[in-house]
């Protein structure tokens, strides 16, 4: 099959770790999850309207998601844990029960997290909320899309939810089917001044990653053939993220990175090692003439 060329650096970048992830041992689990992402933006759009318990559902999976790897808690052993946990998100059940039993309950599982006791005495305003929402615009996908860009239903979620940021509350829409980045820490970074530099800051603000990503994702579709925003956020999450691809992520691993030649963290770190092989048989000559000049004036 002929390898056709990328028509652009960002195209470039995505092909490049595709293949990268798709070669590891995980290859197979990451392609999966690709499909299952773009087939549930499909779905949204042809279905927009989901009933408060799906909401709800969407929304707590996000929270749990704070603060710990995601890994532990995606998979269909825990999520029916949790879903019993929450009680199969009944709107009514969960504004009623006790905080501390469902802290408990969520702990027990081994599905919590740092800020598990302040979230689920969190549910029952946010739910409110959602019921509000539902009552006064016939469902609550009608008013978020009523609010406009994908930015601004999330910049609404973190004005009016407890407990979620506007990471979480792209977590939360990203679960409902929207075409939505996450601007975590690792996509921050990623595009920060040292790595890949389409932001002038160290790390790339939030309005920032999304202006990227919409970037990214316009330059990358075709005709019939859209690149979703989420399909680009979560590839190159799966990069950095620990546990997963584990290439950029804090501390980056420069030796195995697919993009270097487009990054500045990687671009140094090549000039350093050009500047270190050109030059250590030099400075090792210089060392071996300084030992032979100590030895002859009688100190070796």
């Amino acid at each position: 099959m002929e390898n056709i060329k990328p028509k652009n650096v960002e195209e470039e970048i995505i092909t490049l770790i595709r293949d990268y992830l798709c070669n590891l041992p995980d290859g197979k689990v990451y392609k999966d999850s690709i499909y299952n992402i773009e087939n549930k933006i499909k779905n949204k759009k042809q279905h927009t309207d989901a009933p408060i318990e799906e909401h709800i559902e969407g929304m707590i999976m996000a929270m749990l998601t704070a603060e710990r790897p995601w890994k532990y808690i995606d998979n269909s052993e825990m999520k029916d844990k949790i879903n019993k946990a929450f009680k199969d998100y009944d709107a009514e059940a969960l504004i009623n029960a006790d905080p501390e039993i469902l802290e408990q309950d969520i702990r027990d599982i081994k599905a919590g997290n740092r800020r598990i006791s302040q979230q689920t005495k969190a549910l029952k305003h946010n739910i409110k909320n959602l019921q509000t929402y539902e009552e006064e615009n016939e469902s609550i996908d009608k008013l978020y899309m009523n609010i406009g860009s994908s930015y601004k239903v999330a910049k609404f979620i973190d004005k009016n939810f407890k407990e979620i940021g506007i990471p979480l509350a792209c977590e939360y829409l990203a679960n409902m089917g929207y075409d939505i980045p996450k601007p975590d820490s690792h996509l921050r970074r990623l595009f920060g001044s040292k790595r890949l530099g389409y932001s002038k800051k160290e790390k790339a603000t939030i309005k920032e990653v999304f202006d990227i990503i919409d970037d990214f994702s316009a330059k990358l579709s075709t005709g019939e053939n859209p690149m979703y925003r989420k399909s680009i956020d979560y590839l190159l999450w799966l990069y950095c993220a620990k546990e997963y691809g584990e290439v950029c992520g804090e501390n980056a691993d420069c030796e195995k990175c697919v993009i270097k030649d487009f990054c500045n963290k990687g671009k140094e770190k090549a000039e350093w090692t050009l500047y270190k092989t050109e030059h250590t048989g030099a400075v090792l000559y210089d060392v071996f003439r300084f030992i032979k000049g100590l030895s002859v004036k009688g100190y070796g």
